[in-house]
């Protein structure tokens, strides 16, 4: 965190933080207990907001699934299961991928594994795509 120094460190089922440069860590989101299925992922702006994905496939309970927002200390859950529409939850969230876009921070991109998959008959869409604007906290 270029504010004050933190490390967040995306880890299985839960992301850690450390304040003393990575001596001691402590769960900030998550903390799931073992499961290591669940793939996470974190990235943080330049202004010091912290984003955080928690999947599904890891055993995650549902209420700590889905995307997190950390702004001003405070963390906001701003997608879980059915909100927004495309937003799957439990075990059929697999991985979310997170990125921020260098030119506006205020725009968030998650891609995510939706647990469906295609064969030669009957193609499906395999994963979701969506855009969270900061500005207005929509998607």
């Amino acid at each position: 965190d270029p504010t004050n120094g933190d490390v967040y460190a995306a880890a299985f089922n839960t992301i850690n933080r450390s304040t003393n440069g990575g001596t001691t860590w402590a769960g900030e989101v998550g903390a799931f207990g073992g499961n290591t299925a669940g793939v996470t992922d974190v990235v943080i702006t330049s202004t010091g907001i912290v984003y955080a994905a928690i999947p599904g496939n890891g055993g995650a309970a549902v209420e700590n699934q889905g995307i997190w927002r950390k702004q001003n200390g405070t963390w906001t859950r701003i997608a879980s299961g059915g909100s927004p529409s495309w937003f799957n939850s439990g075990n059929s969230l697999g991985r979310i991928v997170l990125a921020i876009t260098p030119s506006n921070e205020n725009l968030v991109y998650a891609l995510y594994y939706n647990g469906l998959s295609s064969n030669c008959t009957t193609p499906v869409k395999e994963a979701e795509l969506g855009r969270y604007d900061n500005a207005s906290q929509t998607w």
